[in-house]
């Protein structure tokens, strides 16, 4: 199913939405507190294609939601609008995206990236040896236990399977010690120690087995198509789960980190990879998770929001 715009002209639609969403955001700034709820009318303007976005980026349909959740899902949505507005051969009317969306496989249209993001797709170009994770002056000793390992973790794991589990409160807190690292250390290694995903003390196996393969994600749809029927059976264990999609993110980690002349390049969100579903600010921020949000997207509305799934994961 491909994503129509109400009205004939793509890119006057598009431009309708950004302005909605530009206005909107203007009004609640005004109108409401630092600590206000806001409405998503007001912040959509009621603009069908903006209220949509604004939906997608929250990850459910709330009538309000806290003005940080607005402010943080407003730029996500002009960040779509945007890509679709100056993608490269960009259509112009419904037709040529419908063209354009049967030529090429299900890419309606290409992300710009915009030259200060952090955020984009996974190197391309072989990686070569990782380095092994030296443990950084300011660091905490502790670093060095989950150190030994951190180059084995890709060799151990193939499309024969690898199975899956979930972080422990202590997983958690390292697997953001190691971003952080990976922050300060773009050269380092991009392989999470084989401890932290597969020690006892930091994660644990699911009470359903289900084993998944290392493989790279280029698009939300790749990512989305992968899971579903991995996770059909027990849907309602991992819908909600976030130590689960946390280590997938780990584990996942250097298969779509993305890398620009070789050094790693995260959001400065550890939500893109690891979610705290104990913090009320992480756990707000979980549909910025790649992996998660990939899934939980298609999960709930399938093809009807063609138009995103056929994004980079990372965008």
């Amino acid at each position: 199913m491909v994503w129509r715009p109400p009205k004939p002209t793509a890119l006057r639609e598009i431009s309708e939405a950004r302005a909605a969403l530009s206005n909107g955001q203007k009004y609640v700034d005004a109108a409401y507190g630092p600590l206000g709820l806001v409405r998503l009318s007001d912040l959509s303007g009621e603009n069908s294609i903006a209220l949509r976005l604004l939906h997608e980026a929250i990850g459910y349909k709330p009538d309000r939601v806290h003005k940080r959740v607005a402010a943080s899902a407003t730029v996500a949505a002009l960040r779509v609008l945007d890509g679709l507005a100056t993608g490269r051969h960009e259509p112009t009317t419904t037709a040529d995206i419908e063209t354009r969306h049967n030529s090429e496989a299900g890419t309606v249209v290409q992300k710009s990236k915009a030259p200060t993001s952090t955020i984009g797709k996974p190197a391309s170009q072989p990686q070569g040896k990782a380095s092994s994770w030296r443990q950084h002056p300011a660091a905490s000793a502790k670093h060095l236990a989950i150190q030994r390992e951190s180059d084995q973790v890709r060799s151990s794991s193939n499309e024969t399977g690898t199975e899956v589990r979930r972080f422990t409160a202590e997983g958690i807190a390292r697997a953001r010690e190691f971003l952080a690292y990976v922050r300060e250390h773009p050269r380092a290694t991009r392989e999470p120690p084989r401890e932290l995903l597969f020690g006892d003390r930091y994660s644990r196996p699911l009470r359903e087995s289900v084993h998944v393969g290392r493989r790279p994600f280029q698009t939300r749809r790749d990512a989305a198509e992968y899971f579903v029927p991995k996770f059909e059976s027990i849907r309602h264990l991992v819908v909600d789960d976030a130590r689960l999609w946390s280590w997938l993110g780990m584990f996942y980690f250097a298969d779509t980190v993305r890398v620009e002349s070789g050094e790693a390049r995260l959001s400065p969100l550890d939500e893109t990879f690891v979610v705290h579903r104990e913090d009320s600010r992480s756990y707000m921020l979980r549909f910025r998770h790649y992996l998660w949000g990939s899934w939980r997207l298609f999960d709930t509305h399938g093809e009807s929001v063609a138009f995103l799934l056929d994004q980079d994961l990372t965008s």
